[in-house]
């Protein structure tokens, strides 16, 4: 596969042929879904474990609550990252024109792939929030000093603006590498640091296309669950505010945005699965033309002129 043949696929057709796979392959989706309904549910179950314990001791100690809120974030970021990484290889079979595999098979195929994303994604986003820190922390230190001298206010004003404007172009394309270098390693079946590196090259190439989706698929993700959420405060107030309806109501909200963000989580890394395979002549997921029938008919003997 070239480059030139990667160019073929628009970001239209990418998308959706991503939310196509994302819906079709609902198994994993579903999947991810419920570890992501876990965490959210175990967040909820450890706040009221924990609150009743600090109001009546202030002085309990939350170390348990802390450990069980951080042992059930690891189990549902482990679990995830291996069901998208068999969604992926379900995905990519399919868009090859192959059968398509069970889930459990796959995902235990990439586990290895996927758990070595976890490692890695998780050191570069360190590397970026710590630059993030610093750079804030450095222009605001300055920016203080500037206010308490009276010295160098537009200069310590700009590197405040400069470091908010680098920082979100810096998360989305950290985001945009790690989760290409993810779709490279996984569909190919290679390790994850050499698909980061051809995930720079794939970034070059593609880069308005892989801003576009992931902006799209967090843009509608992001209005689907503010929908959500407002739904959910407006028929609240109106029933009832009562604490238990209004827990209620946070429950179903963080369970619905849950399977929100999960669906178009997979729908953009299945985008990403089109942009680096050549799916254009074996994409069977959209209608394949019906060619024409050919009749033939046989002709019968003719008989012999009665005498």
């Amino acid at each position: 596969m070239t480059a030139a043949s990667e160019l073929k696929l628009t970001a239209g057709r990418a998308f959706r042929l991503g939310f196509q796979q994302a819906v079709s392959l609902w198994p994993a989706t579903v999947m991810v879904f419920a570890v992501r309904s876990v965490q959210s549910l175990a967040d909820f179950a450890v706040a009221i474990a924990v609150l009743p314990s600090l109001l009546t001791h202030p002085d309990a100690p939350l170390g348990a609550g802390i450990g069980t809120s951080i042992t059930v974030w690891i189990f549902t970021q482990v679990s995830a990252a291996i069901f998208i990484g068999g969604s992926l290889r379900q995905g990519a079979e399919r868009m090859r024109g192959l059968p398509v595999g069970g889930l459990l098979s796959h995902a235990a195929a990439a586990a290895p792939r996927s758990l070595s994303y976890l490692f890695w994604s998780s050191v570069v986003q360190v590397l970026r929030f710590g630059w993030s820190v610093l750079a804030f922390t450095a222009a605001g230190l300055a920016y203080l000093r500037s206010l308490v001298t009276g010295i160098g206010g537009p200069a310590s004003a700009a590197a405040i603006a400069l470091a908010l404007t680098i920082a979100l172009p810096v998360a989305l394309l950290g985001l945009i590498w790690i989760e290409v270098a993810l779709v490279r390693s996984v569909i190919r079946d290679q390790g994850y640091l050499g698909s980061l590196l051809e995930a720079v090259t794939a970034m070059r190439t593609r880069l308005g296309t892989l801003v576009w989706l992931t902006l799209l698929s967090g843009g509608i993700a992001w209005v689907a669950t503010s929908s959500i959420s407002g739904i959910f405060s407006l028929t609240g107030a109106a029933l009832s505010s009562a604490w238990q309806l209004t827990l209620a109501q946070r429950v179903s909200v963080s369970v619905l945005s849950a399977f929100v963000v999960s669906l178009f989580e997979l729908t953009r890394l299945h985008a990403f699965g089109a942009l680096t395979l050549d799916v254009l002549a074996v994409a069977p997921i959209e209608p394949l033309p019906v060619p024409m029938a050919e009749v033939v008919v046989t002709a019968l003997p003719v008989g012999e002129p009665p005498g």
